[in-house]
């Protein structure tokens, strides 16, 4: 039962290190970007760029999204090697559709919940 009761413990520990990593990271993008925005030079950023980004705060809200989808593949239990292949083409398929429709999911819930148009 102890070993249960640790692997269980480190696995909270790893997603709560994965959080705190991924959110520092997608804020520092986000608080960048804004700050080209602030200091009037977001023409030369554009220019060396070559794709536009996202708006700023679209940057933490996809990330904590993600990072949701993630829990909950973790705590799918899997018994063969077909179930972690599963897990891992779920993983990758969500992540390919967030990252093409980035704006959807967002604007559905704004919509449903908040009533923004």
């Amino acid at each position: 039962m102890d070993e249960n009761k640790s692997l269980n413990y480190v696995l909270v520990l790893m997603a709560n290190l994965n959080l705190i990593i991924i959110l520092y990271i997608s804020v520092f993008m986000a608080y960048s970007l804004s700050g080209y925005i602030r200091a009037n030079s977001a023409h030369e950023f554009l220019l060396e760029i070559d794709k536009a980004p996202i708006a700023a705060w679209k940057i933490p809200t996809i990330s904590l999204c993600l990072y949701l989808v993630i829990l909950l593949l973790m705590r799918m239990h899997n018994i063969s090697n077909a179930g972690l292949i599963v897990k891992v083409a779920l993983e990758l398929g969500i992540s390919f559709l967030a990252v093409i429709f980035w704006d959807l999911p967002i604007r559905v819930f704004c919509f449903l919940f908040l009533r923004i148009q």
